[in-house]
């Protein structure tokens, strides 16, 4: 989070230098008796001329900073081969060889170079040992090349992220990091797909009455989950890739709209929706 202390040091810094402005020392005082022994404070040009001080030492720090991360960059790391990705430029892509995937996990562009000595063999080790333990399903399994060869989905990699417990900034901008940092649920076998339940139950009550119809099937379902006798989980969709379980409380399916495989509330998507008897 280099940019975010950047940020926070120049804003720092101007915060400071404005404190000498008398406009802004009357505002303070304005503030009632704490804000006036501040201004007290201000008018010492000793304490003045230590926060200017402070400022300059604040700016000096981040434009340092920037300068050696852009000459760092320059001469592609420690190894020569370690330059930092430019995220816009992989947004719109789908599909990742994982030997590319391992790059960008690091916050590195990709390149055809050898990955040993770098940050990225660790990140490859952990990658090939998470996908062996079948993180992405036993159905995937290695090419003859191994896996680093093969070509995953980005909604492949974020399943393989939320295995590992990492959240590569490729994958997860900073708004939806802290999904990583979420209670993990997983549906066990108790948890039945909403559209199975709906089926079965149509099935059942359409043989003892046959005017029975899909829309009251849903209905049936629909007041089983408000009223708490049944539970349901489901994935939450944002930027058209689907993440972790979450419980969708009760009240929530009186607001819900179901559209095909989608659950709409309040302006949120899920999808794999799996609902179980709550017993007692």
């Amino acid at each position: 989070m280099r940019w975010v202390r950047r940020v926070l040091a120049t804003l720092f810094a101007i915060a400071f230098a404005l404190l000498g402005l008398p406009a802004v020392k009357d505002a303070i005082a304005n503030i009632g008796t704490w804000g006036q022994e501040v201004r007290g404070h201000l008018d010492d040009p000793f304490v003045y001329i230590a926060l200017i001080v402070f400022s300059v030492l604040l700016l000096t720090t981040a434009a340092t900073d920037v300068l050696l991360e852009r000459r760092l960059a320059n001469a592609g790391g420690p190894t020569k081969r370690e330059f930092p990705v430019r995220l816009r430029h992989w947004a719109g892509i789908n599909a990742f060889k994982l030997d590319q995937a391992a790059w960008l996990w690091n916050g590195l562009e990709p390149n055809s170079g050898s990955f040993e000595s770098t940050v990225v063999y660790p990140t490859r080790l952990r990658m090939q040992q998470t996908l062996d333990a079948g993180a992405l399903g036993k159905d995937i399994k290695p090419g003859p090349a191994g896996w680093f060869e093969m070509s995953f989905t980005r909604q492949q990699l974020v399943d393989l992220a939320y295995a590992l417990g990492d959240a590569p900034r490729f994958l997860f901008p900073l708004r939806l990091r802290k999904l990583v940092r979420a209670e993990r649920i997983d549906p066990d076998d108790s948890y039945r797909r909403l559209h199975s339940v709906e089926y079965e139950l149509l099935q059942v009550t359409k043989a003892e009455n046959p005017e029975v119809t899909d829309n009251d099937a849903r209905a049936a379902v629909r007041g089983w989950l408000i009223s708490g006798k049944w539970a349901a989980l489901a994935r939450e969709r944002v930027d058209g890739v689907l993440h972790r379980y979450v419980r969708i409380p009760p009240a929530a399916w009186q607001r819900a709209r179901m559209d095909f495989y989608t659950l709409h509330i309040d302006g949120r998507e899920f999808e794999d929706v799996r609902i179980r008897y709550v017993e007692g």
